[in-house]
């Protein structure tokens, strides 16, 4: 077997047991999933040394690992702050957000930066980017469960409906 051939072969094995750990199915683990693994592997692992791995791995600064972040290669976010940043100077202006945000409004504009420019120099570092798109990314989670939990209850109530319709006809 040549080693590309094993690379890939350990890279599956690695990819089915994140996905494994993966218990919320939401494409990323947490600390608490990633310690459960890593202890039920027998590892003599503490949550502290859990944590440091997170400061290190987490990119996009969310508290979860996604396989791209696990593997080590830029995320989503990172690509898109690299891609926003014309300049790379490190900021993002509200001019080359706007530029890229072609929907958003100026005031749209301005009210992001009035939330998440918590340096007060009308540009987002990193840091304030990724606050920016983890709030996104946790209103859409939001939404998610809430449909989640109004189909759920559609469920239930169709199946007590349904069994006192069973019991109304068996009683007559």
């Amino acid at each position: 077997m040549n080693k590309h051939s094993k690379d890939d072969r350990l890279m599956r094995e690695t990819k089915k047991h994140f996905t494994k750990a993966d218990t919320d199915g939401d494409g990323q683990i947490s600390k608490e999933e990633w310690y459960e693994v890593l202890r039920k592997a027998g590892s003599e692992v503490t949550m502290e040394d859990v944590i440091e791995i997170f400061k290190v791995k987490d990119t996009n600064l969310n508290g979860k690992l996604s396989w791209e972040e696990f593997c080590g290669e830029k995320t989503k976010t990172e690509i898109a702050f690299n891609i926003i940043d014309r300049n790379h100077d490190g900021y993002i202006t509200k001019q080359e957000f706007a530029d890229i945000s072609k929907k958003l409004t100026k005031e749209q504009v301005d009210a992001a930066f009035k939330k998440f420019d918590q340096s007060h120099n009308n540009k987002l570092d990193y840091k304030e980017f990724c606050d920016l798109m983890n709030n996104r990314d946790r209103k859409k989670e939001s939404e998610k469960k809430r449909v989640d939990e109004i189909k759920k209850e559609e469920e239930a109530n169709s199946r007590r409906a349904s069994t006192v319709q069973k019991q109304d006809s068996v009683a007559q």
